[in-house]
């Protein structure tokens, strides 16, 4: 809610957050991951089917956002547009991580992690570069901190659910 002043606190405005989203620029020009409504985060690496309908509605995606910057980016570089951004996301792979990281992480039996293995040259070193010693203490310590992030988000919610009780009874 945005209100007048701290004094007064007077309501002049509501802002609807549900359907924001917050991320590094980078992810702005990622092809869009919605396209089947199913997130490619679920998309097992075997089910080719899935794979081939994204990238035939990917590429419509594509040539129609193109025919729309078209009309409306006339004074851009064709190279830096959003959809010659996208082709590049797509092609280098970098598409698959953004997946990973927006998304959450998953197993190397779903489809974003088999291409970007594809995607990334020396995948393979890269992860046998860190030991199970390192994973598991790295896991350790992340649960932990869950651990403390829930505890003080107990907290606030019961110091929330203190205010706004004391507030119904003024």
């Amino acid at each position: 809610m945005i209100v007048n002043n701290e004094r007064d606190l007077k309501i002049v405005g509501v802002i609807d957050w549900e359907w924001s989203y917050a991320g590094p620029c980078q992810l702005f020009c990622s092809p869009p991951h919605w396209l089947l409504l199913d997130s490619p985060n679920y998309w097992f690496k075997d089910d080719n089917s899935v794979a081939t309908r994204y990238e035939k509605f990917l590429e419509m995606f594509l040539r129609i956002l193109e025919e729309e910057e078209g009309a409306i980016l006339r004074d851009v570089p064709l190279d830096e547009r959003p959809s010659a951004l996208m082709r590049e996301c797509k092609e280098d792979g970098r598409m698959w991580f953004h997946c990973i990281i927006r998304q959450g992480f998953n197993g190397p039996d779903m489809l974003v992690w088999e291409r970007l293995r594809v995607a990334t040259p020396d995948f393979d070193r890269l992860v046998e570069a860190v030991s199970e010693e390192k994973i598991t203490t790295f896991v350790q310590e992340k649960m932990v901190a869950l651990a403390k992030y829930k505890l003080k988000r107990d907290k606030k919610r019961e110091w929330f659910d203190q205010i706004m009780c004391t507030a119904s009874q003024s």
